[in-house]
């Protein structure tokens, strides 16, 4: 799978982590995760998975470490599509 996100931030300067976890009913399978440092300019931030367990469902999570309350990011087109 191809997964990724379009982001950016009015205070340049933090680091956004992208994660995707695979799971086969409640049990973690793998997970991949990437950061990319945030400007105030549109980026893409994007991670290739390749699924370990057929029939597994995908979680994608993006998140700034200890942002303050409130707006921290903005995000667009948000994609998980098959490689």
């Amino acid at each position: 799978y191809q997964t990724g996100m379009w982001v950016r931030t009015d205070a340049p300067g933090t680091a956004l982590t992208l994660r995707i976890r695979e799971y086969n009913g409640g049990t973690l399978v793998d997970r991949l995760t990437t950061s990319i440092a945030l400007t105030t300019d549109w980026q893409q931030v994007s991670l290739a998975y390749l699924v370990r367990s057929p029939g597994s469902t995908l979680d994608l999570q993006a998140w700034v470490p200890n942002a303050p309350v409130g707006t921290c990011f903005e995000v667009d087109d948000v994609e998980i599509a098959p490689a």
